[in-house]
């Protein structure tokens, strides 16, 4: 897994304003694409039900439980 930190500067060193932005990440082997998946970790903000099943809040989104990897 690598980590990535985004200090809300544009690529310029200015600072945007808050909002919602998006993450596209591209992998590539000897110019071939490889699949890769975007994961967040974060600690658990809050759990619901939906129709019986668990639904996990974190980071201000929500997750079902058969989504998640991994708890620590």
């Amino acid at each position: 897994l690598n980590d990535i930190t985004w200090d809300g500067l544009d690529g310029d060193g200015s600072p945007l304003e808050d909002g919602e932005y998006s993450l596209n990440v591209t992998v590539t082997n000897n110019d071939l694409d490889v699949p890769c998946e975007v994961l967040q970790t974060g600690p658990v903000e809050g759990l619901r039900y939906d129709n019986g099943v668990a639904v996990v809040q974190v980071g201000g989104f929500e997750y079902y439980v058969s989504e998640i990897y991994k708890v620590s």
